[in-house]
């Protein structure tokens, strides 16, 4: 299973349509709350998670969930 939680509704859809055998979660504390997510993988947006971000991921990690981290590009002007 892989589960989502991105932070942007438009997204979750895209990658649940896209990924079979996906789910979309609503809020971040329920992936590390339901163990049924134990040995799973998650997509996450580093946007989404309103906690303290290493202490998030420490707790992902603790229950062997692998995590694909989506970053934000930071638009650099030129120089």
């Amino acid at each position: 299973m892989v589960v989502i939680f991105t932070g942007n509704n438009e997204i979750d859809k895209i990658l649940e349509a896209e990924i079979k055998g996906s789910m979309v979660v609503s809020y971040e504390d329920f992936i590390i709350e339901d163990d049924k997510f134990k040995n799973q993988t998650v997509i996450l947006a580093s946007s989404a998670i309103e906690t303290d971000f290493r202490e998030f991921i420490y707790r992902i990690r603790s229950k062997n969930i692998r995590v694909i981290l989506l970053l934000k590009k930071e638009n650099k002007e030129e120089i």
